[in-house]
């Protein structure tokens, strides 16, 4: 594994890496990680805003800057075509393990919550303007995927305006599930939640 640090500085607003012989790169602040992605693309460049930055990959970094990023039409640009957006995934789940806090739901075979799904930026806010009319595509290691009014299995939804919603409905006996989202291009990085059947 290689990693460099990176200064953003003020002023500045987007990271930018040049990257070779790789599977994989990611991207940390300070006190957490912000993303990884799992695409083999040259060219990875994450809105940030200014700070220092831990950029890791499997393979060589050639280089790794930071730019100012002009208008937000250039910067809807780069995100369509470099810079990933992430899944990030909620539920309304009734109730929520003391612990932990996973979401649960009644293990009837009947209870539901609706997840939402938001594509957001680095600092966690809605990207409401890119991508936009993204199919998302949704797996499940328990329970049923339904549409938002619970009437048909889905197995994908759109994003609109960068967000989407749908059912879990619960199965009849008590286990703890994964449900995870990913786009078709590097541009989305997959997002999950579990949900606790009770």
């Amino acid at each position: 594994m290689t990693q460099t640090t990176v200064t953003v500085p003020q002023g500045h607003n987007l990271l930018v890496t040049s990257l070779r012989d790789h599977t994989w790169v990611s991207i940390a602040s300070p006190d957490r990680d912000l993303a990884t992605n799992h695409t083999p693309v040259p060219n990875f460049s994450f809105p940030v805003s200014p700070g220092t930055y831990l950029v890791r990959t499997d393979g060589v970094i050639d280089s790794a800057g930071s730019e100012f990023m002009e208008s937000v039409s250039r910067a809807m640009a780069r995100l369509s075509v470099h810079a990933p957006a992430r899944l990030r995934l909620t539920s309304d789940a009734p109730d929520q393990h003391i612990v932990d806090g996973i979401g649960e739901i009644a293990a009837n075979g009947t209870s539901c919550c609706t997840m939402t799904i938001e594509a957001v930026g680095a600092d966690d806010s809605p990207l409401i303007e890119e991508p936009q009319q993204a199919e998302i595509f949704l797996r499940t290691t328990g329970g049923v995927l339904m549409d938002a009014a619970g009437e048909n299995r889905i197995r994908s939804v759109t994003l609109r305006s960068g967000r989407a919603a749908f059912r879990l409905v619960s199965e009849a006996s008590p286990k703890v599930i994964t449900v995870s989202a990913f786009g078709q291009t590097p541009a989305l990085i997959k997002g999950e939640i579990q949900i606790e059947f009770v």
